[in-house]
């Protein structure tokens, strides 16, 4: 089954991350042993801004060897691959896939595009880690991995720096699948372990018999997807404009545009205000703006003979004005109100 570059790898394990995610990836790659029979796929879409520098990092302190992803290359055991910035990381069989498809959550890379990716074409030899991040990106993913018959596995929130994303998994991970980072490395090469004693199995990488449910949330995070899912939502993707539509599989909700733009809840909610904020300072500008106009015309009319109009302009100004300093408010309001969900 060998191919050249290294052998092939038993099982393969996805890890996804976003705030705090650098340190609680590292923690856990360090905790792995020498020996791992998987190859390790990594997102992280929250890197500092230096995502080219994590594989030196996490090459320097795991006993693994790391690079960063590049298409169309083979996976193989012992060795992590880290996602570049602004490209999806997925596997396909054996081998590596980046491209710049749809965002998924806002993000490209996106923990669920990997993570389904890992369930579409690795079944019940997919193992999904969900570490420190805000938000919920990966919970859908993991939903797909776990449907797959794949081990799914969180940081517990409480030792994360983030605890968001852990949290939202824990509705899919099984209560004594959470735990801190370099604690989940070794229940994770453990479930390795067991793979690689039965090998002769491994050779039929997706299984022929996923379960349908499995099947249901890889199409909804598929890159060649464009088929509608479930019923229009009655919303605006955030990304294009386009209707989304929503799934329901066993309560985890997704969202999913005809281009492909695809959101879980938490990280459609977050686009929302970010849409909102941006209309609301939009409004801002054209209030004062206009007060600023009238303002302009009110001193050119006091100077000539245009009196009559002096009190129109300098009606319109405070108009302006006042109403731009209520929306001002309410951005106030509406920052404060997210800030404690």
């Amino acid at each position: 089954m060998g191919e050249p570059g290294g052998p092939a790898p038993a099982a393969v394990v996805a890890l996804g991350a976003c705030a705090g995610g650098t340190e609680a990836v590292s923690e856990f790659v360090a905790a792995l042993p020498r020996q791992l029979d998987a190859a390790v796929l990594v997102v992280v879409h929250d890197s500092g801004g230096a995502p080219d520098a994590l594989p030196r990092l996490f090459g320097r302190i795991s006993r693994l060897s790391a690079t960063q992803a590049r298409d169309g290359e083979a996976l193989v055991a012992g060795r992590i691959y880290v996602a570049p910035g602004d490209a999806h990381l997925r596997c396909e069989g054996r081998r590596v896939r980046l491209d710049g498809g749809p965002r998924v959550n806002g993000l490209r890379p996106a923990a669920d595009v990997l993570f389904a990716s890992v369930a579409e074409h690795w079944g019940e030899r997919g193992i999904g880690v969900v570490l420190s991040g805000s938000l919920d990106d990966g919970t859908l993913g993991l939903a797909s991995i776990r449907h797959a018959g794949g081990r799914v596995f969180a940081q517990a929130p409480e030792d994360a720096a983030f605890p968001s994303m852990p949290t939202s998994a824990a509705r899919v991970v099984p209560d004594d699948a959470a735990a801190p980072a370099a604690h989940l490395a070794a229940r994770v090469a453990a479930v390795v372990a067991a793979f690689a004693q039965h090998r002769e199995s491994a050779a039929a990488v997706r299984r022929d018999a996923n379960t349908e449910g499995g099947d249901r949330m890889v199409d909804v995070l598929s890159a060649s997807e464009t088929r509608h899912h479930g019923l229009p939502a009655a919303l605006g993707c955030p990304e294009c404009g386009a209707t989304l539509w929503e799934r329901d599989e066993d309560g985890v909700l997704g969202y999913r545009c005809r281009v492909g733009h695809t959101f879980s809840p938490e990280s459609l909610l977050s686009r929302q205000l970010e849409t909102l904020e941006r209309g609301l300072w939009a409004a801002v500008v054209a209030l004062e703006e206009r007060g600023e106009l009238c303002e302009r015309l009110l001193a050119r009319h006091l100077d000539g003979a245009g009196d009559r109009f002096a009190q129109h302009y300098r009606h319109d100004a405070d108009a302006a004005f006042a109403q731009a300093r209520v929306v001002r408010g309410a951005i106030d309001e509406v920052i404060r109100a997210a800030g404690g969900d």
